[in-house]
């Protein structure tokens, strides 16, 4: 993940902010050039799920959400 948000930053999509009480922490936001990014990119996404998605009955998607959900419980937050 580290690695991912340095690439972020370095291309200027993300700024990093360590915070005040807690320098562990770091908070995210996204740049002027990384909400243009964001803009450019959302449609092809939501038209790639779209596509991706169009044979799952309302039960497969269920399930995937489920799995999913599971799946993002069991990664540990720090």
């Amino acid at each position: 993940m580290s690695r991912i948000i340095e690439l972020l930053v370095k291309k200027e999509l993300v700024e990093r902010e360590v915070s005040k009480d807690d320098r562990r922490k770091v908070f995210l936001t996204l740049t002027e050039e990384g909400v243009k990014k964001y803009k450019d990119v959302r449609p092809v996404v939501l038209e790639m799920r779209k596509v991706g998605w169009k044979d799952l009955s309302e039960t497969d998607y269920k399930e995937l959400t489920r799995i999913l959900d599971a799946i993002y419980a069991n990664v540990p937050s720090k």
